[in-house]
């Protein structure tokens, strides 16, 4: 199955989320059981469930809320999210989780 933007899922993948779930439209962003895609003008960021750390909701008085997603190795991703943060937050760990306990794939 090929999802938007060109990206092909593996067999044992499916698209559980997407930015229009959580009404997000400034960014895409896919959420499949095996990866999270985010995708930018200057190319894609494409991150293996299996290697975030943390995934939380930050919200501050000043500025955007978004979901902070940290990665092996320190790398940190912040994903706006204005509406819904909390639901996008929450759908993202779910699958973390669900991809830990699945058996290793691609």
């Amino acid at each position: 199955m090929s999802l938007p933007g060109g990206y092909t899922l593996f067999d044992d993948e499916f698209l559980a989320r997407s930015a229009k779930d959580w009404g997000i439209s400034s960014q895409p962003v896919m959420l499949t059981t095996q990866r999270l895609i985010l995708s930018a003008a200057q190319g894609a960021t494409v991150i293996r469930l299996r290697d975030i750390t943390s995934v939380t909701y930050k919200k501050s008085f000043i500025g955007y809320a978004k979901v902070v997603i940290e990665v092996a190795g320190g790398d940190r991703l912040g994903l706006p999210a204005y509406i819904n943060g909390e639901q996008a937050r929450r759908d993202i760990a779910a699958m973390v989780e669900f991809a830990r306990r699945s058996p290793p794939g691609n």
